[in-house]
């Protein structure tokens, strides 16, 4: 699944946090969409706590890189 990077929010540094700080391997988008996009996979059978890890460790990140999430 692809997902588009908030205004402002440097790619490489997010991928490079998510990995060292939380194990949480994303990658990055390809030819036009390098720095706009990351992306996670799911192919094959991922468990549900690993789906809300990742999905926490990303909130995290973000903040960490200054993005303000909603409420």
């Amino acid at each position: 699944t692809a997902v588009h990077l908030p205004e402002g929010i440097n790619g490489k540094a997010l991928l490079s946090l998510m990995d060292e700080e939380h194990n949480v391997v994303l990658a990055g988008g390809q030819g036009k969409l390098d720095g706009k996009v990351f992306r996670i996979a799911h192919l094959g059978w991922v468990h549900l706590p690993d789906m809300e890890n990742a999905l926490s460790a990303l909130s995290v990140v973000l903040q960490q890189l200054g993005h303000r999430l909603p409420g």
